[in-house]
């Protein structure tokens, strides 16, 4: 029995949703149905409604007139929000974080390091995510300020979207590139470079934030044009579930 399946049926449903938007199972623009959400997991439709309602207010998902709930959007004004707030707090807090670096802490970084050059190896974009946050929230988590970690989780599942379109779409020069960085980082933390630090996250930042734009230019998100009639959502629900081992 895995742990989702040990929650109340509302966090149960809450936790899978959130899970398949931010791998991509469940894309931009996709239509969320209440009642072929409960079908396809085998719940009634009041957790699933009350799911819904969070993942809205986590920003996963929005309400639009004649669809009702769809998974968000991307657009060129979040992205450009959500990068300059990252650019207002994470640079200053990886730089304390990197001037307050433990032993015991630097061997989680490197470790972390090693398993995501695994993850890149085996083409494991969503694990490639997921460690890529891992190493930077092992640097910020040593500043020692929860509302701060909160602040920086919280928008990094808003940007999770966006970094999934990166890593699909040019997904060998994604894989490098993440480790390069990475590599650089934990290259600073073992010196207790926190200027060093900063600089490196202004810059990747801004990069990521440019290239991201582009990509958003030159593709076509989130179109409901084309989109699958009703009822495959039911179908689609019930292959992850299936897939996922009874998430």
């Amino acid at each position: 029995m895995t742990e989702v399946t040990r929650l109340s049926p509302p966090q149960a449903a809450f936790e899978q949703l959130r899970s398949w938007i931010l791998a991509g199972a469940l894309p931009p623009g996709q239509r969320l149905q209440v009642r072929d959400l409960a079908q396809g997991m085998g719940l009634s439709t009041m957790p699933v409604r009350e799911a819904l309602i969070r993942l809205e207010e986590a920003g996963l998902i929005t309400q639009e007139p004649h669809k009702g709930a769809v998974v968000a959007r991307l657009s060129l004004e979040d992205l450009h929000d959500y990068y300059n707030l990252r650019q207002i707090i994470e640079p200053p807090s990886l730089q304390m974080g990197v001037e307050r670096m433990t032993p015991e802490r630097l061997t989680r970084l490197r470790s972390t390091m090693a398993a995501l050059r695994t993850a890149v190896d085996e083409d494991d974009l969503v694990t490639v995510l997921e460690l890529d946050e891992q190493l930077l929230l092992l640097i910020h988590g040593a500043v020692a300020n929860r509302q701060l970690l909160r602040v920086i989780k919280s928008t990094w599942v808003r940007v999770r979207p966006y970094k999934l379109l990166f890593t699909t779409i040019a997904q060998a020069d994604a894989g490098g590139y993440i480790v390069a960085e990475n590599s650089r980082f934990v290259e600073l933390a073992e010196a207790g470079d926190g200027p060093g630090t900063h600089a490196l996250m202004m810059h990747s930042l801004a990069n990521a934030k440019i290239r991201l734009a582009d990509l958003l230019r030159s593709h076509d998100h989130g179109d409901p044009r084309g989109r699958a009639p009703r009822g495959s959502l039911v179908e689609l629900i019930t292959n992850l579930t299936g897939a996922d081992g009874g998430h």
